[in-house]
């Protein structure tokens, strides 16, 4: 219930077709830098994970299985897997929750020592990453006895996945951007009632379009500039899905002037 007492108002702001349309374009200079991102994102991301591939078969190639009961010396600096029971080098122990806290009821569990696998460069007694031709390190360590096969299939695994990742991140971005770059077309088409949601809805098809055709060609320039023969093929699967958007645009338009009245 309503207090008669009481005085209530209601305050409706609206912004200017002139504001929105200064909005708009700051929002093209933010969407050139999104733009300029992604590439940078998915050229960056097309090395990456070449580089990684091709350190990861290079140390499945030398990799070498030794005992875990003893250390061979003419072993060190080679890249090996082996086998065995973790251990620690001294008591376990934890400073930072030495100290008296008030309020908390802090509780510690003990994980037992287990078996685990580790493919590494020997260094002395102990471990190192190990520098491929590429640029890239090899270093895999996985709980139980597994073959060095095996960890090398789920290091190219989660090399694929985080590619895949990387490309979405990438291709996701572009579009923001585009978005951003077209945004002024639906704002200055706003002035007509329903032509700017009109326009607005087809700039968003058209930004679709262009990371379509954009973010393929430059996975494709990636390739070319690492590995050519398959940045020939990813430009293919570019060209085909461009040529579809372009298709649907076309049907899309033929289908809105169809359904006009005839004059």
């Amino acid at each position: 219930m309503e207090n008669p007492g009481t005085d209530q108002f209601t305050e409706v702001t609206n912004t200017s077709w002139f504001a929105r349309l200064g909005q708009a374009i700051v929002g093209v200079l933010i969407g050139f830098v999104l733009i300029a991102v992604s590439i940078g994102v998915l050229f960056w991301n097309e090395g990456r994970a070449i580089r990684t591939a091709q350190g990861l078969s290079e140390g499945a190639g030398i990799v070498r299985s030794v005992a875990a009961d003893r250390v061979d010396p003419s072993n060190n600096g080679r890249l090996i897997h082996v086998s065995g029971m973790l251990s620690t080098a001294g008591p376990v122990a934890d400073p930072d929750f030495a100290l008296r806290v008030r309020g908390v009821r802090i509780s510690f569990s003990e994980v037992p020592l287990q078996t685990a696998s580790v493919v590494a460069a020997q260094s002395g007694d102990g471990f190192a990453p190990f520098a491929t031709r590429t640029g890239t390190t090899v270093e895999l360590i996985s709980a139980g006895t597994v073959p060095p096969a095996v960890m090398f299939q789920h290091a190219e695994e989660e090399n694929v996945t985080m590619t895949w990742v990387l490309r979405l991140i990438g291709a996701i971005l572009m579009l923001v951007g585009f978005s951003f770059v077209l945004r002024p077309l639906a704002v200055v088409g706003s002035v007509i009632p329903l032509l700017g949601d009109v326009i607005g809805a087809g700039t968003l098809l058209v930004a679709m379009v262009c990371t379509a055709a954009s973010a393929p060609v430059v996975i494709a320039l990636a390739w070319l500039w690492y590995r050519p023969l398959v940045g020939i093929g990813v430009l293919a699967v570019g060209a085909a899905a461009t040529w579809g958007l372009m298709k649907l645009l076309r049907a899309r338009a033929a289908a809105r002037k169809a359904a006009l009245p005839a004059a």
